[in-house]
């Protein structure tokens, strides 16, 4: 996963690597666990750090790299001149019906973004405690930024990604909304309120540029939309809630889905995308975190080094000390 590119920063990035039956594991060079360096010179520390895991869990095929590693991202070349605005990465939230959102205007023109891979962190369920613009109100939808970096054929690390233009593959991912319960510090997820499983069309990562993605960035596609290379593929989902619910003041919202080895319902190596060369889809399917300037554009953050995760048989809690990785999410009313 990949930080701002065009300032260089010092951010977190998340390697999902998984490798077909009979490869070696991908190994990095720096030893864990890892800190990222904020720009106000601060180190910060994700609070569940991973090293380098040897394997998939015992049993399974093939071998996954778990790491969470300190990096310093530079663009490839001077961003190529377009005759389009420059994007909004700083503001959002004007449509009335927006009841909050962590989305910046041109979210999808803004690079790369960090990114919780599903699969690599054994995660079942992800999202953020938010309170919502004009107090609550009938539920429309849930829209959230996803980074795939799933290709066809090939590895989004190593140059050989090749995926069709527009390809997409479908993926089940549930969305739900509960209710907050303040009587814990932090607060806790309370009733579920409303939830809606729908099939998404998720688009492969694109092919890799050798020409113009090279060095540091090898492997990376090029976004002619930001003008920078970039690893993964950012892409909105919106999940739209059937009338009837109505909305408190305060909610936490999440997604989930299952991988091979993750999810509550994990999907298991019996799928043929398994044993396939390059794996299955959903297990590079990411939600994006990251915190952007100004962020949110629209109602509250109700606790902003505080969001909500189950990992690993755990149940929905809040996990601290995620200063700088919003989810990022928006609610909307009907």
């Amino acid at each position: 996963m990949r930080g701002n590119e065009a300032q260089g920063q010092h951010l977190l990035r998340d390697f999902t690597h998984v490798m077909a039956p009979g490869q070696k594991a991908q190994t990095d060079t720096k030893a864990g666990p890892y800190n990222w360096q904020a720009t106000d010179g601060k180190t910060n520390t994700w609070s569940e750090q991973y090293g380098l895991s040897s394997g998939r869990p015992t049993g399974g095929q093939g071998q996954k790299a778990r790491v969470r590693a300190t990096v310093t991202r530079t663009p490839a070349l001077t961003p190529t001149p377009t005759s389009a605005p420059t994007p909004v990465c700083d503001a959002g939230g004007g449509d009335p019906d927006i009841a909050y959102t962590a989305l910046p205007t041109d979210v999808l023109r803004c690079g790369g973004v960090p990114s919780l891979g599903f699969e690599a962190t054994g995660t079942n369920e992800f999202g953020d405690a938010v309170g919502l613009r004009g107090g609550g109100g009938p539920l429309g939808s849930v829209r959230v930024e996803f980074v795939s970096l799933a290709c066809q054929s090939g590895s989004a690390f190593d140059g050989t990604c090749v995926s069709a233009p527009g390809a997409t593959y479908i993926h089940p991912i549930t969305a739900n909304v509960y209710a907050v319960d303040n009587s814990t510090n932090p607060a806790s997820p309370g009733a579920l309120l409303a939830t809606v499983t729908q099939a998404q069309a998720i688009g492969y990562r694109p092919t890799a540029d050798p020409v113009r993605c090279t060095g540091p960035n090898l492997g990376d596609w090029f976004n002619p939309a930001s003008g920078m290379c970039e690893r993964g593929f950012n892409q909105i989902l919106t999940f739209t809630f059937p009338v009837g619910t109505v909305l408190p003041s305060q909610v936490i919202w999440t997604v989930a889905f299952n991988t091979t080895h993750s999810g509550y319902n994990p999907i298991g190596e019996g799928a043929a995308c398994f044993s396939s060369p390059s794996g299955c889809p959903y297990d590079a399917l990411n939600v994006g975190a990251f915190t952007f300037p100004n962020a949110p554009y629209a109602g509250t953050d109700l606790n902003s080094d505080v969001l909500y995760i189950s990992q690993d048989g755990q149940p929905l809690q809040p996990e601290t000390g995620t200063a700088g990785f919003t989810p990022l999410g928006e609610v909307r009313y009907r």
